[in-house]
């Protein structure tokens, strides 16, 4: 069995599309390991107790009946992990996030455990069976575009790196909106108003719009913010008809639909393109220095209204060669 210390904790996945020419392990994100799963543990446990453990049938749910699951699995081992503020498990997630951040791909997560020893090395297991509303399952290709390459791990590591700094910093507005979109990328709802209602307070938490006027604020600052970044659909035009109509869902009104099995095609396709706004636009904050983020933290009055109406287009280290994944 590989040498893992006691309380290591691993994210377990049916699906983490990672090129196979990337031999793990390599750390991906400080005090994160991308390793390959740790089957010999599960097979202990197959070997030694002779029925279909609980708890690892509970850390990769049909795992024992031989559906699917990943390859790979991310580890924050104990000796690696120095950032004492983030605790270990919330850490794997935000490197999760990251990931979806540089490139939106299908991800699905299956659980996780925490590492005792050899002799009973399963502690604390948990099921979350999350996988990504955009794209989901159906929309998913695995194909050469559709999967994590080297490059992307290292941006993802500079990414977890620059999000812990932005945490560090007490930037709590820039930070909340990172901890919903977290929520919508991972798939911890499948509710298509409980996901909505957070693409928009993402939105208005990033952007500021102020109580009157909302859409129309929101739509034109967007809309200048992700200007430079190719696309075949108007963005002020989208976020403004959005926020009509979809007003009712906003302000409280029932929807029983799930994103992935009751939405139309149609309608689908939007929550795709809002979803990217919100990517595109959380990235494009990231990727600001600590300056400027401290200007846009700032409490919403005449002159901060002055600085976003007159935001220039997203760039920085994040921002390159992203697009629209439309």
């Amino acid at each position: 069995m590989s040498n893992y210390s006691k309380d290591d904790i691993f994210l377990l996945f049916n699906n983490l599309p990672i090129d196979s020419c990337d031999s793990p392990p390599m750390q991906i994100a400080p005090g994160v390991l991308l390793e390959s799963c740790p089957t010999e543990i599960f097979h202990k446990s197959i070997l030694e107790n002779n029925d279909v453990s609980f708890s690892f049938d509970c850390c990769v749910p049909g795992y024992y009946s031989q559906i699917f699951y990943d390859a790979f699995c991310l580890r924050t081992p104990v000796g690696l992990n120095n950032n004492k503020k983030v605790n270990p498990l919330s850490l794997l997630f935000i490197t999760v996030v990251c990931l979806r951040l540089v490139k939106p791909l299908y991800i699905k997560i299956a659980g996780s455990f925490k590492y005792h020893n050899h002799d009973d090395p399963i502690n604390e297991p948990v099921i979350y069976w999350n996988e990504t509303p955009w794209p989901n399952k159906d929309t998913y290709c695995r194909d050469d575009e559709q999967l994590y390459y080297h490059e992307d791990l290292e941006i993802c590591y500079n990414l977890v790196k620059r999000v812990l700094e932005i945490d560090a910093l007490k930037f709590e507005r820039f930070i909340g909106a990172f901890v919903l979109f977290a929520q919508v990328s991972r798939g911890a709802t499948s509710s298509y108003q409980m996901a909505y209602l957070a693409l928009f307070a993402i939105l208005e938490t990033l952007f500021n719009p102020g109580s009157s006027k909302i859409a129309s604020i929101l739509s034109k600052r967007i809309d200048a913010f992700l200007n430079t970044i190719k696309k075949d659909f108007s963005i002020a035009e989208l976020i403004n008809d959005q926020y009509i109509s979809e007003r009712n869902i906003i302000h409280g009104k029932q929807s029983l639909s799930s994103i992935n099995q009751k939405l139309s095609k149609e309608k689908y396709e939007i929550f795709g393109k809002m979803y990217e706004i919100c990517r595109l636009s959380l990235l494009g904050f990231i990727s600001m220095s600590d300056k400027q983020l401290e200007i846009y933290a700032t409490d919403s009055n005449s002159r901060n209204n002055n600085r976003y109406n007159n935001m220039k287009p997203a760039d920085g280290e994040f921002m390159l060669n992203q697009k629209f994944w439309i």
